[in-house]
């Protein structure tokens, strides 16, 4: 037993000293100090994101002033019973419905509501 906790003491002192051993202090310099600083300041942190964000609404507010385009399509099966109209009576079978759409839309004018955010998020 007594053995037991003499090996214990004597292996967690050698652990001990060699780990805890520092083989050179590191020294930091100016320019390594201020690099740092400078990485981790909040207000140039939150003054990088800010200046990100005015960047992208400019840009955002560039893209209002041109046309938007949405297209659109449906694609619909029925298979079983339908009534055909020529007909006039049910008929069992498939139908196919295929639908497609383009729109386009320009505002001709409104107000200069979007030239004057545009020339806001520029000013930005």
């Amino acid at each position: 037993m007594k053995t037991n906790i003499i090996t214990a003491v004597l292996f967690s002192i050698f652990v001990a000293n060699a780990f805890g051993q520092d083989s050179a202090v590191a020294k930091l310099s100016f320019k390594e100090a201020v690099r740092i600083g400078l990485q981790h300041n909040v207000v140039l942190n939150q003054n990088k994101n800010q200046l990100a964000y005015t960047q992208i609404n400019k840009t955002s507010s560039l893209l209002q002033l041109t046309p938007s385009i949405d297209a659109n399509a449906n694609f619909y099966r029925q298979d079983g019973n339908s009534f055909n109209q020529q007909e006039g009576r049910v008929v069992n079978g498939k139908v196919d419905f295929v639908n497609g759409s383009i729109d386009a839309s320009l505002p001709i004018f409104n107000g200069m509501n979007v030239v004057n955010t545009y020339r806001q998020a520029h000013n930005n």
